[in-house]
């Protein structure tokens, strides 16, 4: 799960995933979160995705990517979502 603490709005930098399986994830293989609990918001930032593979994500490989312009997901090569 990617999320940013707010007031501070700190953006993600840096952020590298490689050569990660997550398998049989009950709801999603990664989240953005898009809305939170008080005193905390929507992820901001980036980070990059290299051979991550996602298997059998119960629900959807990965989850507000659509809800998260703020947050850049970088698909580099070899991921399988």
């Amino acid at each position: 799960m990617f999320q940013t603490m707010y007031p501070n709005q700190n953006p993600m930098q840096n952020v590298r995933l490689e050569n990660i399986n997550v398998n049989n994830a009950p709801r999603y293989g990664i989240k953005l979160v898009a809305s939170a609990e008080q005193g905390q918001g929507p992820v901001l930032g980036a980070a990059s995705f290299t051979n991550v593979k996602l298997n059998n994500s119960g629900i959807k490989a990965i989850y507000g990517e659509d809800k998260s312009p703020g947050f850049n997901v970088i698909r580099v090569s070899g991921n399988n979502w």
